[in-house]
Formats: C-alpha cells, structure tokens, sequence
C-alpha cells in the first residue's frame, strides 16, 4: 500500500496476481460494484486461486498508470502495455463469464467488507 486510506471495499484478485507470479492485466469492475483484479489467463479452476483484497491497494500496488475513477461500474480495463490501459464498457457475454467463474462467488467477497 502506498498511501493511507481506509481498507473498506474489498475486491477479488486471482492468486496469481497476489503472489506476483504474472502481471495484473485486466481490472473488471462489473455493474454490482463488485471488483475483480486478474492476470488475464483461463487456468482458474479453484475459488482458492480467489483473494480477497482491498480494491485500493490492488489498483495502487499492481496497475501503474490507471485509477479506480477511470473504471465506472460495468466497464473492464485491460493493460495494453506496462502502463497503458484500455477501459471499455463490459459485453454481455464477459458479464456472464465473470459472473460463472469460480472467483466471482458469494463467498468470495462481500460488498462492504473489510479484506
């Protein structure tokens, strides 16, 4: 964490991210509000691999170049280059696939909840 702020909104990252094992490439910030930071590969196949994180520090520890104000709710943003992002708004398609990953689940995360 880089500045001081209260940890009050929590989001999911996958443990790949977490661990620093592959870049974060994609931010998706679905209509719900709910926040997701992922290395943007398919080989998520257990909720464990899912990490509950302050949205915050995941936006200020792995995304240089964007900030949480440039991600409206229903909009993704996808890392093009080390520091440039392309936000978007979400297909229904990637609503629906985020929605059915085994990071996206209830018990994942809880809106309002401390990570």
């Amino acid at each position: 964490m880089t500045s001081s702020h209260t940890h009050n909104k929590a989001g999911i990252a996958c443990s790949h991210v977490v661990r620093r094992k592959r870049p974060l490439m994609l931010i998706a910030h679905d209509a719900s509000g709910v926040w997701q930071f992922m290395c943007g590969k398919s080989d998520h196949t257990r909720q464990k691999q899912a990490k509950k994180v302050c949205t915050t520090c995941a936006i200020e520890d792995y995304a240089p170049g964007i900030t949480a104000d440039e991600i409206p709710p229903g909009h993704m943003a996808e890392r093009r280059t080390k520091t440039t992002w392309e936000v978007r708004p979400m297909t229904a398609e990637e609503v629906g696939e985020i929605d059915a990953s085994p990071v996206h689940t209830s018990e994942s995360v809880a809106k309002g909840d401390k990570p």
